[in-house]
């Protein structure tokens, strides 16, 4: 079958493409598989609490009228959460992998997670929030007020250079029935 899928795409002239979603995808199972399930007292004292958007709700008459994502209140709540995120600068936190940071905001102790708890963190009761590499972060942050049943969240990259981070808002009301809908894949040039 992988034979006839490069063919198809050879006589489209889609290879590259191919082989890009094949190193994400690759590497990203590959990071799946290789979750951390240690909690280490130095990524504990690392970690950062979830940054929490925050703006009334009241006059809202429905969390799912797409209109209720241009209200100034929630347009002055996320410029001022994405100020908060460009303070995320500490080398603690970008030095320490996000699967440590998970898992250590999962456990909330250091140690190791028992068997219960890594059936719990694997199968969806924990909801992934933080994604990336020591350069490169993506934060999923829940909407107080839009599609709260459906996991509302807005999505905000996080770029590191030198002391300083930069901050751009990615998704902006996205919601999905799935949990852990979201994840973030790094192709590595071979």
């Amino acid at each position: 079958m992988i034979k006839q899928t490069l063919l198809a795409v050879r006589s489209c002239g889609f290879i590259l493409i191919l082989l890009i979603s094949s190193l994400v995808s690759t590497r990203s199972s590959a990071q799946q598989n290789k979750r951390a399930d240690v909690c280490k007292p130095a990524a504990l004292a690392a970690l950062k609490p979830m940054p929490k958007l925050r703006y009334p709700c009241n006059g809202q008459p429905n969390e799912w009228e797409e209109k209720s994502l241009k209200s100034p209140a929630r347009v002055a709540a996320i410029k001022a959460l994405m100020s908060r995120l460009s303070t995320l600068s500490s080398t603690g936190w970008w030095s320490t992998s996000t699967e440590e940071l998970n898992v250590c905001d999962f456990k909330r102790k250091p140690g190791t997670l028992s068997e219960d708890q890594r059936r719990a963190y694997a199968d969806g009761d924990y909801l992934f929030w933080l994604f990336g590499d020591n350069h490169i972060r993506l934060l999923l942050i829940p909407d107080p007020c839009y599609q709260t049943q459906y996991g509302g969240s807005n999505a905000f990259l996080l770029y590191r250079k030198g002391d300083k981070v930069f901050v751009s808002q990615v998704l902006d009301g996205y919601f999905s029935r799935a949990d852990n809908s979201v994840n973030i894949g790094f192709a590595t040039l071979l």
